[in-house]
């Protein structure tokens, strides 16, 4: 099938962007590897997947419980860096983003705020993306003021346990007179199934969503296989979702779900809920 995309093909650039063919096969969230003879990272492993079982389940043990193989380390002095995606990734689940840290003469404050610095530096669209996106977000027509949620199907069984689609909807409803004399919500899902039974069971409400009425959940590998016209178009939608819910009235999502994760840098507290 056709390559798949590249950063500067949605954004401006904030680096210098590398192509090695390495990534594709070194360079992931999780590397499977040798078992660990250490002891003590062993049980550091087992503890902190215990204590992330709800929101990480066994995802945490790859980068826990085993150890690197010598032509990853090759790579990594070859081409002079120190890490890999996955040496870094359960840090990121582990970390206590309100720690307070200072980069001298550049930064002081907490993880949470280097963090939206560095988004503002990174989320910026390149010129072709930024018009498919406002042109995505203005034929939507949605209302000024708007609820936000993404209800994730697909694939993400494998990681967490899905949570109905009534419980965001029972959530709202206690919360919803918080904030604008509003029916209206986009909702941002990979399974047009949802949005038929959300509208069946919640008629009050007035629902937009950018789901395609084919769409029966996202599959990695399956999307991995559609041509890049067709994964291009979805990523596109996908970004034009992610401003959508940047800008509604108040948020529900659930921090196990990257949207949710991202989402929390963009909003306020008081307009982002998370059901995990």
């Amino acid at each position: 099938h056709d390559a798949l995309p590249i950063w500067q093909d949605f954004f401006n650039p904030f680096t210098d962007e590398v192509v090695e063919s390495f990534h594709s096969e070194y360079n992931k969230r999780f590397l499977t590897r040798s078992i660990t003879r250490s002891f003590i990272r062993y049980v550091r492993g087992i503890l902190v997947t215990i204590k992330f079982k709800k929101t990480y389940g066994h995802l945490l043990q790859y980068s826990l419980f085993y150890r690197e193989p010598h032509i990853v380390k090759d790579l990594k002095a070859e081409h002079n860096f120190n890490y890999f995606t996955y040496d870094l990734w359960s840090s990121f689940q582990e970390m206590d983003v309100s720690k307070r840290i200072e980069i001298s003469g550049i930064f002081k404050g907490t993880i949470f705020d280097l963090m939206k610095l560095l988004d503002n530096l990174i989320w910026r669209f390149n010129d072709e993306t930024a018009v498919e996106v406002e042109n995505i977000m203005t034929n939507l027509n949605l209302p000024s003021n708007y609820f936000g949620m993404q209800i994730r199907g697909g694939d993400k069984f494998m990681e967490n346990s899905l949570l109905d689609y009534k419980l965001y909807f029972q959530t709202l409803i206690r919360k919803k007179k918080s904030f604008a004399d509003t029916n209206s919500v986009f909702v941002l899902t990979d399974d047009y199934r949802i949005i038929e039974n959300i509208n069946a069971v919640f008629p009050q409400f007035e629902i937009f969503t950018l789901c395609m009425h084919e769409e029966k959940g996202y599959f990695n590998e399956a999307f991995k296989s559609e041509t890049e016209q067709d994964r291009k178009s979805k990523i596109i939608r996908l970004f034009a979702s992610i401003q959508i819910l940047a800008n509604s009235t108040f948020f529900i999502g659930t921090e196990s779900a990257n949207p949710g994760k991202y989402l929390k840098l963009r909003l306020r507290k008081n307009r982002f809920y998370s059901l995990d």
